[in-house]
């Protein structure tokens, strides 16, 4: 069985780019391996920026790409683009997120506790009552009633 998970990281404040791995995406084996071989920037943006990943070696950091891109999600808001990374993930088992300076690893389970858990992470107050409702929906509701949580990217993101 496979365990599937997702990678990613902000390459700008508005813009996530994130790389799916088929199989052992468990914190032992894809998390460890992450944090031994891709550990800097340049080397992270190039191994997501390779695309889909079927296996990563736990000794050597290799990958056997069979997509040779990324998929790429932006959005101007925060909170939408977490939204949207939250829909991409659930298709996996973990999910690992790089900051800059060190991964993070999270248990796929609900879209709420994903974003929530991500925007801890960030420094980053983002408010998930409403993630159920249709996209449509969260913006005008956010055209009633402005909101400011969400708007501003962490300092942290390049």
């Amino acid at each position: 069985m496979a365990t599937r998970a997702h990678e990613f990281r902000f390459s700008s404040p508005k813009t996530i780019e994130e790389a799916y791995n088929h199989s052992d995406g468990y914190p032992d084996g894809l998390g460890d391996a992450l944090k031994t071989h891709y550990n800097d920037n340049t080397e992270v943006a190039d191994l997501i920026g390779g695309g889909n990943w079927s296996y990563m070696d736990d000794e050597s950091g290799d990958v056997s790409y069979y997509n040779e891109r990324p998929t790429i999600l932006q959005d101007d808001n925060m909170d939408e683009l977490l939204f949207k990374l939250s829909d991409v993930v659930q298709g996996g088992d973990y999910a690992y997120m790089w900051d800059g300076e060190k991964w993070f690893t999270y248990k796929v389970g609900s879209r709420e506790r994903f974003v929530a858990d991500v925007a801890n992470d960030m420094g980053v107050n983002i408010d998930t009552s409403d993630m159920m409702l249709e996209k449509y929906e969260r913006k005008w509701k956010k055209f009633i009633e402005p909101q400011t949580m969400g708007s501003t990217p962490p300092s942290g993101i390049p």
